[in-house]
């Protein structure tokens, strides 16, 4: 239902625009999203272990991938067959406990940067 993945620091683990079949956690290490423009590329974010990688592509209606993920570092990560994602969260429910804080964080996040794009006449 998941096994291990270990990539190197520079390693590309999601290519924006792609469609890919997994799911991931995290375990160890540092990735970062970035979006690619142009002749350059614009760091997004960071994600830390304990955080999941591609749940918003595959729990999305597109399933295409909005941004890339490069290795910052070593990692190890948790791939997960996206298809056994909901089997493999209901045996694990810290697991479950840390997508759905992650989601609600990302969006407390967007909700708040809207927030400060608004401005009063």
């Amino acid at each position: 239902m998941y096994s291990l993945l270990n990539i190197k620091a520079g390693d590309t683990l999601i290519t924006e625009g792609t469609i890919q079949p997994y799911v991931f956690i995290l375990k160890t290490g540092k990735l970062e999203v970035v979006k690619s423009n142009l002749n350059s590329r614009t760091k997004l974010g960071e994600i830390l272990p304990g955080e999941f990688v591609a749940e918003m592509a595959y729990l999305g209606s597109t399933k295409v991938h909005q941004a890339s993920v490069i290795a910052a570092s070593d990692c190890e990560l948790i791939q997960i067959q996206g298809e056994q994602l909901f089997d493999v969260l209901c045996a694990n429910p810290v697991w479950l406990k840390a997508l759905l804080r992650g989601l609600v964080n990302r969006l407390e996040n967007a909700n708040a940067s809207q927030v400060k794009k608004v401005t009063f006449l």
